[in-house]
């Protein structure tokens, strides 16, 4: 029998290990979690020195061999020995500062226990110390978690600060979980989940999303599938028929192929796909921008600002969070932050209904919320279009040719402008219908507009009084190549309706435009998506400030 080692004996790590994980702690992980099995809430510091010991065979021994054995080519921004042997410590830390965190919704009739009650040991009973209890049980016993969290009791909201890192890091937190635990607290079996409170809530979205390895809990705590990680999905290998999965990695393998079964559940009851939940990276947000805020419409917070605060991971992006700033002065800094970050972001566009007001902004081509982001019926998502088809070598890029740049006065933005005159006007059974005729071979019959009753009487000529009314298309969803020569694709051709009225602008100088609010998306086709056959003296590329 071999001697049981003292903990003289066991070799401890490295100070450039011991460096690694304090720097993990305190960046990557929650700022306080619960300590298990004894549930002891503990800080950062205690938190290093509780993973301190995991860190044990991180040796040069075994650092050496995973140098030898990682395949280098297929990592990226890696260059020499220091950069190998950094990314080798950096990757072994997070494999080893496991911990386990809670989704759920907050209770409806009880209350939670806080961070308040945990320190004054007082109000610790009732189902929300029941659900904590359950929590760091399951945590503890099925999944051999040592630290858990759940936001309920580990932020301490009292604390304005703490409150702001706590949102701004809250997907890295469940990004960088080692399980999450999932209590669907409406769920007695599988066939409730789509329809379970959990899937109606902003900030479960990103909960969703973030983690690598999910578990579905049903009300009683019970697992509603086999296996430690719902999130697991094996691909079916056609030359592998004959159902041999011995080369499958063991804890995949045990799991199955869960996500398979949820899967269906989940699309059924979020909209996402399971490609886009296996796949989901907040780096995607270029061409998603419509797709993401449609996932997130379908969802309800309880503090209003918390709708657009709860978005902010999954689009990769941060601010600072402002409690009483207001619904959509809060989604208009989300907007701006994503437009501030990435290049791609002309989809961001791709919206219909009520602008943010003008007491947030000047600019009317940004939205009030993620409910505008909304599709036609009929009509597809802007990223799924196969671009090579329908424009042979000039595919949509997503990108702004020159630069879109949110000013005091509005949204600096070029458009391929159409000239548009009002054909007929109706209204019946309350809906308010335009149809629009536009030139240049854009379309010969009038195109029908689902209108706003207060922006109705703006198409009525009678009440122009001879000031000279205009309108035109504006269309943003079109390509240049290296000669300038303008591409417009056929099927998913996006405009804005521009009209101008300037009572007292003198004729010489140009007239303003701004962007007619429709409650639909508007398309409009050319006959032929090949500029050459276009009336070049009737549209042209204009600056438009809006």
């Amino acid at each position: 029998m071999d001697p049981i080692p003292n903990s003289n004996s066991i070799e401890q790590p490295t100070q450039e290990v011991n460096s690694v994980l304090r720097a993990h702690v305190f960046n990557m992980m929650p700022i306080r979690l619960l300590q298990l099995p004894e549930m002891k809430l503990i800080e950062r510091g205690d938190v290093f020195k509780h993973l301190l010991p995991k860190m044990s065979d991180i040796t040069e021994a075994w650092i050496e061999d995973r140098i030898k054995s990682t395949k280098w080519e297929s990592v990226a921004f890696v260059s020499g020995k220091i950069d190998r042997r950094k990314r080798v410590i950096e990757e072994a830390v997070t494999e080893r500062a496991q911990y386990a965190i809670l989704s759920h919704t907050w209770l409806l009739e009880e209350r939670e226990i806080t961070y308040g009650d945990w320190v004054s040991q007082q109000n610790l009973s009732g189902a929300g110390y029941a659900k904590l209890k359950n929590f760091c049980k399951v945590a503890y016993h099925d999944h051999g978690m040592t630290l858990a969290w759940l936001d309920t009791l580990c932020i301490n909201k009292d604390s304005t600060s703490e409150l702001d890192e706590s949102i701004r890091s809250m997907y890295r937190w469940y990004l960088h979980s080692a399980i999450c635990i999932i209590i669907l607290a409406d769920t007695s079996i599988i066939d409730d989940v789509p329809k379970d409170r959990w899937f109606t809530r902003g900030w479960t979205l990103q909960e969703l999303l973030a983690p690598s390895r999910l578990k579905f809990y049903s009300k009683d705590w019970k697992p509603l599938l086999q296996g430690h990680n719902d999130k697991a999905y094996v691909e079916k290998d056609e030359d592998n028929s004959d159902g041999d999965d011995s080369n499958s990695d063991d804890s995949t393998s045990a799991d199955g192929n869960n996500l398979s079964v949820f899967g269906p559940l989940i699309e059924q009851a979020t909209g996402i796909s399971l490609n886009e939940l296996r796949t989901f990276d907040p780096a995607g947000t270029r061409r998603n921008i419509p797709t993401r805020m449609m996932w997130a419409s379908k969802r309800v917070t309880t503090r209003e600002e918390d709708s657009a605060y709860c978005l902010m991971g999954i689009f990769g992006v941060s601010f600072s969070i402002a409690y009483g700033e207001g619904r959509e002065r809060a989604f208009f800094r989300l907007l701006e932050a994503i437009m501030t970050t990435y290049r791609d972001i002309l989809a961001i566009l791709d919206w219909s209904g009520k602008p943010i007001g003008h007491d947030v902004h000047a600019t009317s081509l940004l939205p009030s919320g993620p409910e505008c982001y909304k599709l036609a019926p009929g009509d597809k998502r802007l990223e799924s279009f196969a671009w090579y088809d329908i424009q042979d070598y000039v595919p949509f890029s997503f990108a702004p040719k020159e630069p879109m740049t949110l000013t005091h006065l509005g949204i600096r933005i070029d458009l391929y402008c159409v000239p548009a005159t009002v054909h007929s006007f109706e209204e019946k059974d309350g809906i308010y219908t335009v149809y629009m005729k536009c030139g240049a071979r854009f379309c010969e019959e009038p195109i029908a507009i689902n209108v706003y009753p207060h922006t109705y009487a703006m198409f009525d000529e009678d009440e122009d009084e001879g000031y000279g009314k205009e309108f035109m298309f504006g269309i943003w969803t079109f390509e240049r190549d290296s000669q300038d020569t303008v591409y417009i694709p056929n099927e998913p051709c996006r405009v804005f309706l521009l009209e101008s009225t300037d009572p007292y602008q003198p004729i010489e100088m140009p007239r303003l435009w701004h962007k007619v609010d429709t409650p639909d998306p508007l398309r409009i086709s050319p006959d032929s998506p090949w500029e050459d056959d276009w009336d070049k003296e009737k549209i042209s590329i204009k600056t438009f400030i809006l």
